[in-house]
């Protein structure tokens, strides 16, 4: 009876973080495909540790418990374990942006291990595959029962290795820890299977799963703090921190960059929001490609203002950094067609170690308005 009730106790732990964590999306999480799904792993692993309750409530008391009941407690367990799995596998795929750029076709072939899953489980009832149930009415596993471990963990780890190819790649610090923090999803289920084996008296599906999935959506909303919701970069809020951090531990070259688009105005006036919206995504992503280029931190200030913060490196110079940012967006909006003109104006300080943080600020946001209105000069002539 012992060995029931810590198993039970385990599970009702799993039920409450996941309700405690179903309450925090609720109030939190905009309605994303990304938010519907991780809603949808969590009531899977919800019904997943009922389904475990009932079954050790069957198998160790004297709870009335029929073959058929039996039966289809397991079967839904086996089910739903798998589904949380590949439910979390679509979650990663979305929260990466892969998912929106897989065809029909791929997404249904996405899911041929867990269906391939559901199809063995049904079979066992007469071939025994992934389990049976003998003559007292007990559970056994089936000599295929391996193909739960490899399609429960498959998902997993195949998430975890993309999430970390990803974060490799990646150049916005915030992601980059998201895209980490997503790939450790499958630790903490790996590692209370194998406490299982050990210690069978712990249900490690659902208490595995439950705590990653607290620990990954904290992590997720930390970030959000310092991410910019339109663009994906980092904040005013994360370039405050950076930046002084930087001014604190000086490092020699550091260079301090403000650049702010021209004509944004005028954009949102004769185009509309929407089009000003999509003139600061693109803005944003030419910014990335280059400050990728040259290892250099990058964050969106407010409104249509950038801030780049570089430490010098080999032959090339703060206004290098600025030509390549003004060819690749000429080049962007060629490509794009554009019916308006984007271009942006820049200021940079590099710090000596003797300015403070606000004459930095001042004297490079002094430059750049000076530029912009050179710029602006220029244009209107």
């Amino acid at each position: 009876m012992n060995y029931v009730a810590v198993f039970s106790e385990v599970d009702i732990v799993s039920i409450i973080l996941l309700i405690y964590l179903l309450v925090r999306m609720k109030r939190n999480y905009s309605i994303h495909e990304e938010a519907k799904t991780l809603s949808l792993m969590a009531y899977s692993i919800i019904l997943l540790a009922c389904t475990d309750i009932m079954w050790v409530i069957g198998e160790y008391t004297v709870f009335p418990y029929s073959v058929e009941a039996n039966w289809t407690v397991n079967m839904a367990y086996m089910m739903l374990n798998g589904l949380s799995s590949y439910l979390w596998f679509v979650y990663n795929e979305q929260k990466l942006h892969s998912w929106a750029h897989r065809s029909r076709l791929n997404k249904i072939l996405t899911s041929v291990p867990y269906l391939a899953l559901v199809f063995m489980t049904f079979m066992s009832v007469s071939k025994k595959w992934i389990f049976y149930i003998d003559k007292n009415n007990h559970y056994n596993e089936g000599r295929y029962h391996i193909v739960l471990l490899i399609v429960t963990l498959g998902y997993l780890i195949y998430a975890a290795a993309k999430a970390v190819f990803h974060a490799r790649k990646q150049h916005i610090r915030t992601r980059k820890n998201e895209e980490f923090s997503l790939a450790t999803f499958f630790i903490l289920p790996l590692i209370f299977s194998i406490i299982h084996l050990l210690e069978p008296s712990i249900p490690y599906a659902s208490i595995g799963s439950a705590l990653s999935m607290v620990f990954i959506y904290n992590r997720v909303q930390d970030g959000r703090i310092f991410t910019d919701a339109l663009t994906g970069l980092n904040n005013r809020r994360r370039a405050d921190e950076y930046f002084d951090r930087k001014i604190e531990d000086y490092t020699p070259n550091m260079v301090f960059i403000l650049g702010d688009m021209d004509y944004f105005k005028h954009i949102n006036d004769n185009f509309g929001h929407g089009e000003g919206d999509r003139a600061l995504m693109t803005v944003s992503e030419v910014l990335k490609t280059v400050c990728s280029d040259y290892d250099a931190f990058l964050a969106r200030y407010g409104g249509d203002e950038f801030c780049i913060m570089w430490e010098m490196s080999g032959n090339k110079t703060p206004q290098q950094l600025i030509d390549d940012i003004k060819i690749c967006l000429g080049a962007e909006a060629e490509r794009l067609e554009l019916s308006y003109r984007i271009s942006m104006s820049f200021g940079y300080v590099v710090a000596d170690g003797k300015m403070t943080g606000t004459q930095i600020l001042d004297a490079a946001d002094k430059m750049m308005y000076e530029n912009k209105a050179s710029a602006h000069r220029e244009l209107d002539a």
